[in-house]
């Protein structure tokens, strides 16, 4: 929390408090930024932000993809969602929809931004992507901590790297998480090699000694 509202304090590479309750906050803006830039969105692009909060990196998005580009702002609290609509009012490229980011379809996208970690990936997000595009998600496990995985559609098939060894800790994704897959996550992270992960497969295979993280629906592969 800051003294007073001027906007100088957001200049700051510092979390801004949202729900000090929950210990929810907007987010250290120089991991965010790094996970935007993932994306390599272009202008004219249609993006989406799973997990929009109050609209502040949203805003930045909408600033990536330009006036011909569009942003769809998805945000499961209902209250978060109405300050964000209010907060992103002046920006006719941007849609903030109150929903939850797990099962809302946002239609053909460039980039999906998963703003919070999640234990497993969801199909539709990576069956959104346009042919190049990528999803942009930190996948965690039982203590918020985890790594950030990119995937990336070519021509029918994705490409899945993990952004940074290091990890990362992140506010957990409501609606996508899962007791069993965290640990199974976390034994797969405690293993090692996930800097070796290269492929999301999602067709049904049997478990082999290149499958990093395999589940009946979906598999990272070495």
């Amino acid at each position: 929390m800051t003294e007073d509202a001027d906007p100088r304090h957001v200049y700051r590479d510092v979390p801004v408090a949202i729900d000090r309750k929950r210990l929810l906050n907007n987010g250290q803006p120089s991991i965010v930024a790094c996970l935007i830039q993932a994306l390599a969105l272009r202008p004219g692009a249609h993006a989406v932000h799973v997990g929009s909060g109050t609209g502040y990196f949203t805003a930045i998005l909408a600033e990536v993809v330009g006036e011909n580009g569009s942003v769809t702002a998805v945000e499961y609290d209902a209250e978060l969602a109405e300050r964000a609509r209010a907060n992103l009012a002046d920006r006719p490229n941007v849609t903030v929809v109150r929903a939850d980011g797990n099962a809302y379809d946002p239609g053909p996208s460039d980039g999906i931004l998963v703003n919070a970690g999640a234990t497993l990936l969801r199909r539709l997000w990576v069956q959104s992507l346009r042919e190049g595009g990528r999803l942009v998600l930190p996948l965690t496990g039982p203590h918020a901590w985890g790594n950030v995985l990119v995937v990336t559609r070519r021509a029918g098939t994705f490409d899945a790297r993990f952004l940074d060894p290091t990890g990362i800790v992140i506010f957990p994704c409501v609606g996508g998480r899962d007791d069993a897959d965290a640990e199974r996550l976390a034994s797969a992270y405690a293993a090692g090699r996930a800097g070796e992960v290269r492929r999301l497969l999602l067709e049904p295979h049997a478990p082999s000694a290149s499958c990093w993280l395999h589940r009946d629906d979906s598999c990272l592969s070495l």
